[in-house]
């Protein structure tokens, strides 16, 4: 690297006379064990003439330095992407054509690359990244992504600090004379902190801009230049910022061709690669059929044959967006998002009984707007009794939940599902006795709803602070409610992202919750169900209903929390319903 840094990497080669057109993936999990290895990626694409380099990232593993997370991947001082694929452009093996690869922290540090354009790079295909780490990864809605980052942040703690045992060890046996000779002394990476990028992660609210701008990909959209395909899933927790990226690019990228070279690609599925056929059709505790399983890595070579071949496979000329409908468990393909033909339609919290909800007050939801004053709904909201997770786009394990774990996995299968234990559609009526809900009658026909989802609030709380919590259900004949997509707004942020202000105890305020998106045909004789609450707890840090941040549980207060649908005020969430096709 451009500070003389040496990162590992391993370079795979077909058997025949290269040079070849050369896939990179850039790793914090061991280029020996990286995601694109356990679906099998690496060795399909050297069979199929390419070479594949696989790479440690800096401080992890076999490379040197200090690791701080993407700190060194992206526009900053190091440039180690940039770095990377401009030595493998001389490489012997390497024709010159290069394209990325890999998902989650890998694909991160190709957004990150991208707009320093590396020479030789072509293209890039991202399986799940970031577009901005307080929308997504460590905050959102202004909530601490707390069951993500804590158990991630421990896992990878581990293994820094075993590589910087590493280092110190090799440092003392052989390295002293040059440790004693460095200024300041102990500046040399070997004596980094190990744990310091977590605690500032955890220290550095979304409002701290001037420290978040060095991770968000948003803001550089205009300097790409590069074609790339955006690989998702619906209960992903980069599905915000997959969507995001690609309409950011597809609309701002610095050049028409690189503009209309954007594609969108979502399945069903959770976070990680598509290790197996089993891995891509049950999610969470839905089974979506064998129209969810796809040949990933025909995928990807398909993607690659065409902007590093030359090799004309379909792919560019057919439509930009490919996602997968729930419900109905098919693929469809749009032109633009959200599709043309969605219509935002809104269904209103209501006063009154579905009789289908075990909750606090099993309302109802339709789309009649109140046309006189209704009675708002109350529930109290304690932080030392949270709502507990169940499902969404998360990435997490709980010890206790071990136990759930399907028997005689495969080892690569044993991974996604012990990560996904807590991910996914799961049926919510355990914790609803702890919400609000609103339950449409009957569908007396399918509905198909593709889009981004709002729900809009007018809410007031006895605390200065508190989150609201919006969940998004299919409520199934049989009673499951199965949950399709969720959000979380601390309150504090209800008007800027970066101004916070206080509410004030009593009074009435709107406030909009960001569900994501989703594609899903609630079906004839289900039920459509929005739950409301204020935590999701582990999954997110609670609010301890305070002002200040950071606060021991002794300082938490017990919060009276009011939602309003009235005339005046009516709550509801934005559905954007497509006709049939």
């Amino acid at each position: 690297m451009r500070d003389g840094t040496k990162l590992a990497t391993d370079i795979y080669t077909p058997e025949s006379a290269g040079p070849f057109p050369l896939v990179l993936e850039r790793t914090p999990y061991n280029k020996e064990n990286a995601t694109m290895m356990w679906s099998g990626t690496h060795t399909y694409l050297v069979d199929k003439g390419y070479a594949v380099a696989i790479q440690d990232a800096r401080g992890r593993f076999a490379s040197e330095g200090s690791w701080y997370p993407l700190r060194d991947d992206g526009w900053g001082k190091n440039r180690d992407g940039y770095d990377t694929v401009a030595w493998l452009g001389k490489h012997p093996a390497c024709n010159g054509a290069i394209g990325t690869f890999g998902g989650s922290y890998s694909g991160n540090t190709q957004y990150l690359m991208a707009p320093t354009a590396p020479p030789g790079l072509k293209c890039m295909f991202v399986r799940q990244g970031s577009a901005d780490l307080t929308e997504e990864w460590i905050y959102r809605g202004g909530a601490l992504e707390l069951g993500l980052n804590l158990h991630w942040g421990t896992q990878e703690s581990i293994s820094a600090f075993s590589n910087r045992l590493k280092y110190l060890t090799q440092t003392l046996n052989e390295d002293m004379e040059q440790v004693y000779e460095q200024l300041p002394l102990l500046s040399g990476a070997q004596y980094a902190d190990p744990f310091q990028w977590i605690k500032e992660f955890l220290s550095h609210a979304p409002e701290d801009q001037a420290f978040w701008d060095d991770w968000n990909f948003a803001k550089h959209y205009s300097e790409v230049d590069i074609p790339m395909l955006h690989f998702g899933a619906w209960y992903d927790i980069f599905i915000r910022a997959t969507i995001a990226n690609f309409k950011g690019l597809a609309e701002n990228a610095r050049s028409a061709g690189a503009r209309s070279a954007q594609k969108l690609f979502i399945g069903t599925w959770m976070h990680g690669p598509l290790v197996s056929e089993r891995f891509m059709r049950l999610v969470g505790e839905l089974d979506f059929g064998s129209e969810a399983i796809i040949d990933f890595n025909h995928l990807v070579q398909r993607w690659f044959d065409y902007w590093l071949k030359g090799i004309d496979t379909g792919i560019a000329s057919e439509p930009p967006i490919t996602m997968f409908e729930m419900g109905t468990n098919t693929w469809r393909q749009f032109s633009q998002w959200p599709p043309a033909d969605a219509q935002p339609t809104k269904y209103y919290l209501r006063k009154g009984s579905s009789g289908s909800a075990a909750s606090l007050n099993d309302g109802v939801l339709d789309t009649s707007a109140p046309s006189a004053d209704e009675p708002a709904d109350k529930f109290i909201y304690d932080p030392r009794k949270p709502t507990r997770t169940r499902g969404g786009n998360t990435l997490y394990t709980l010890p206790s939940s071990k136990k759930d774990m399907p028997k005689n996995l495969a080892p690569a299968d044993e991974h996604m599902a012990e990560l996904g234990l807590q991910a996914g559609p799961r049926d919510q009526r355990p914790v609803e006795n702890s919400c609000l809900t609103y339950t449409t009658a009957v569908l007396a026909q399918d509905m198909r709803v593709t889009g981004p989802v709002i729900v809009q609030l007018y809410i007031s709380s006895s605390a200065e602070d508190t989150d609201f919590v919006a969940k998004l259900t299919d409520v199934w004949p049989d009673g499951r409610s199965m949950l399709i997509t969720d959000g979380i707004l601390r309150a504090r942020y209800r008007d800027s992202k970066t101004h916070p202000v206080p509410l004030k105890p009593g009074s009435v305020t709107p406030l909009s919750i960001d569900l994501w998106a989703t594609s899903n045909v609630f079906k004839k004789g289900h039920r459509i169900r929005v739950a409301i609450s204020s935590s999701n707890f582990p999954r997110y840090s609670r609010n301890l209903n305070i002002w200040k941040t950071r606060a021991p549980i002794e300082g938490a207060v017990v919060a009276t929390n009011t939602i309003y649908h009235d005339k005046e005020r009516p709550s509801h969430i934005v559905l954007p319903i497509v006709p049939e096709l």
